[in-house]
């Protein structure tokens, strides 16, 4: 796996560890991944016998010819094997392994619906959302972070017909707002809301590269991002 992969790596090992101990030869091993791989176009490394190569050996460099969706669904088609449902520790391994292809997929179907929230607006304020996504994907989070702040920054520029940078967009935004039939104490949330974001971009982003945050507090930060876009976006689509 020298390639960037969303699929767990360490769970991953943990499975084929397991698997080279319940199935049985090495030819099984080889019938198995490479009718897998023919399914999907695909031709295995390893299709004879290599004696010089363990079961694991021969299982993963089979299966590194897979994209990460095509392990995914070898691994949904292996969990229905019989020799692996009569143990019950290697089948919720495999189920908390394609827990993570809903993950994914769940973060490629919000990334795709901001995109197209985004179409009816300037072209550049989703090449920012875009952006942000690419680099995110990358590892790269200080060019992320600053891309997902511009974007909203764009939109919210957008909105209030204001160039005003994005911490001095309060009146105007609460005027948009207003306008839109939103409520105060919803109007004032977002001020926190944006307070804060704005605070945390500053402190970590703007001037630094954010090695004090985690991928975790990236992904929150990604996702407060989505909400709001959404959420002004909504409001913007809103009729009186």
């Amino acid at each position: 796996m020298s390639k960037k992969s969303s699929v767990p790596y360490v769970l991953l090992i943990t499975i084929e560890d397991q698997l080279q101990d319940i199935i049985p030869t090495k030819n099984e091993i080889i019938d198995l991944t490479r009718a897998f791989a023919q399914s999907v176009g695909k031709e295995v490394p390893i299709d004879t016998i290599d004696f010089d190569l363990t079961k694991k050996d021969i299982l993963r460099q089979n299966l590194d010819c897979l994209s990460d969706d095509e392990k995914f669904d070898f691994m949904s088609q292996i969990q229905k094997l019989s020799y692996v449902k009569c143990r019950p520790e290697l089948e919720e391994e495999i189920t908390n392994l394609l827990s993570y292809q809903d993950r994914i997929t769940g973060s490629k179907d919000s990334r795709n619906s901001i995109s197209g929230l985004l179409a009816a607006y300037p072209p550049k304020i989703r090449k920012q959302w875009t952006k942000a996504c690419i680099f995110f994907d990358k590892d790269d989070y200080r060019n992320a972070l600053d891309n997902v702040r511009l974007a909203v920054e764009l939109l919210v520029k957008e909105l209030t017909k204001s160039d005003a940078s994005l911490e001095n967009q309060q009146k105007n935004l609460g005027n948009f707002l207003k306008a839109k039939g939103i409520g105060k104490q919803v109007r004032n949330y977002l001020h926190n809301i944006l307070n804060i974001y704005e605070k945390i971009q500053n402190n970590e982003v703007k001037h630094d590269v954010p090695e004090s945050l985690s991928r975790e507090e990236v992904t929150f930060i990604m996702n407060q991002s989505y909400v709001l876009i959404k959420f002004l976006v909504d409001c913007d689509n809103k009729a009186f």
